[in-house]
């Protein structure tokens, strides 16, 4: 439905965030999810006639520039996007969202190698 969404309004802002998201997650294409972002790294390089963007419009561009960031192995960019990301709104799910992605815990780098492991058991047990 994402992929649709885009497809049908390439220029809605978050139609190309949300497919963005879904080839740096599910189909790992950094380099289609840039494509989907204009390939800008400035959201007034996206939308040249806009002065002003609303804050969600604002965490939704550069959290998915971040994590594209993070994809590429550009930690430290990816990093300082969260940084200046936290000032605007540390509350926001997606400044959340975003540094559980580019920082996660003890717990989640423990727990990530035993859920690819049953992951690959469940694919060896279908087969």
């Amino acid at each position: 439905m994402l992929e649709e969404s885009y497809r049908r309004y390439p220029n809605y802002l978050f139609a190309r965030t949300n497919y963005a998201l879904i080839c740096l997650t599910r189909h790992q294409d950094p380099k289609k999810a840039f494509k989907i972002l204009g390939g800008v790294h400035d959201l007034k390089a996206l939308y040249p006639r806009r002065n002003m963007f609303h804050i969600t419009e604002v965490l939704s561009f550069y959290s998915t520039l971040a994590l594209y960031y993070h994809a590429i192995g550009k930690k430290e960019a990816s990093w300082r996007w969260y940084e200046i990301l936290k000032e605007l709104d540390p509350d926001h799910h997606l400044v959340k969202q975003l540094k559980r992605k580019i920082k996660p815990s003890l717990m989640q780098r423990l727990l990530k190698p035993l859920i690819k492991w049953a992951q690959n058991k469940a694919a060896e047990d279908k087969s």
